[in-house]
């Protein structure tokens, strides 16, 4: 079962948090793989 906070949040709100939240998590995933890449690098 769902928790029903979407029930209580308005539905524009919602969507405008969790786009921000995706483009926030994009350029987060973003970074961690380029410091990923520049730490193995670092390794080899």
């Amino acid at each position: 079962m769902m928790p029903r906070a979407d029930a209580r949040t308005p539905h524009h709100r919602n969507s405008i948090l969790t786009k921000k939240l995706r483009t926030q998590g994009a350029e987060l995933a973003r970074r961690m793989i380029e410091l990923g890449w520049l730490s193995k690098a670092g390794e080899l």
